[in-house]
């Protein structure tokens, strides 16, 4: 009995140690709103460059959450639980790679389209 009791007890202790040094959602939230405003203010400036409509826009972001959903790999980034990061520098090496993911895949949608247009002689 004594040994189950320092068992439980253990494990309330590594999980209270656990608590502590996760991220609040709050800081994670924030970082993924800034890393959402960043990608927009680009992609949009990239579009108007291209002369594209708003719609290409909303077009290549469901491809992309299309492309992207449901990762049951725990492939970084879109396979990360967020809740679960231990440290700033690991929510920023996420944050990077999620955001260069999604600005990258969203610009190459947009110059694909604009090339595809251009070549059917539409515009």
């Amino acid at each position: 009995m004594r040994f189950v009791a320092l068992v439980l007890a253990a494990a309330f202790c590594a999980d209270a140690a656990y608590a502590q040094v996760t991220l609040s959602p709050a800081v994670t939230a924030r970082a993924q709103g800034e890393m959402h405003s960043r990608i927009g203010a680009e992609v949009s400036a990239f579009r108007v460059r291209l002369g594209l409509d708003e719609s290409v826009d909303t077009y290549c972001r469901g491809r992309m959450h299309l492309d992207t959903r449901n990762p049951s790999d725990g492939s970084v980034p879109f396979g990360v639980n967020y809740n679960l990061l231990r440290s700033l520098e690991e929510l920023q090496q996420i944050i990077s790679t999620r955001e260069a993911f999604e600005l990258n895949y969203l610009k190459l949608c947009l110059a694909n389209y604009a090339n595809e247009m251009r070549s059917a002689g539409v515009r």
